[in-house]
């Protein structure tokens, strides 16, 4: 396989075997071996560790089918790993690496859902919680307010949480 980021790989001081045959399988095109290579930049295991000598193994290597690759792109992108974060981006290779077979993006993917699902049912709950309590009724519930909105109830007089709140500063004081 002819390819600009395999001569790169000529300047390697690799003594070991195995990397060597890594290297060797790379060359021909394998995936996997690709994927390796990617993974001794993005950890720093015998070579110096580079992000974005990793990120290029991994295109190549999701170029060609490996859904490690691109589930590896992934957190790159939304840990902002030699790119800018962009968790769009994650979002888009992480689905791709699930629908390609990897296990741990699938994953992943299911526990989103699952959060996603309960913040509806919590935004749905502050909803209804925000139209039936005067306090609250002038308040606009914004997806970065909602946290504040809830603080700001529970300090109102008369609930619950501002009584025991009352309590434990009239005790601090003493």
């Amino acid at each position: 396989m002819s390819n600009p980021l395999f001569d790169s790989m000529n300047n390697l001081s690799l003594k070991d075997e195995e990397v060597n045959a890594i290297i060797a399988a790379a060359k021909e095109g394998n995936p996997d071996a690709i994927f390796l290579i990617g993974m001794m930049f993005y950890t720093g295991e015998n070579v110096e560790q580079s992000y974005t000598e990793a990120l290029k193994y991994f295109l190549l290597a999701a170029e060609l089918g490996s859904n490690d690759a691109m589930f590896y792109i992934a957190v790159m992108h939304l840990e902002g790993q030699g790119v800018e974060k962009d968790p769009e981006e994650a979002l888009e290779w992480l689905m791709l690496a699930a629908q390609n077979g990897n296990k741990e993006a699938v994953k992943i993917l299911i526990r989103a859902r699952s959060v996603s699902k309960k913040y509806e049912k919590l935004q749905g709950k502050m909803s209804k919680l925000f139209k039936k309590n005067p306090v609250l009724s002038g308040k606009q519930m914004e997806k970065n307010s909602l946290g504040t909105a809830v603080i700001s109830y529970a300090l109102e007089p008369g609930t619950l949480f501002a009584k025991k709140a009352s309590v434990k500063a009239s005790v601090l004081k003493k």
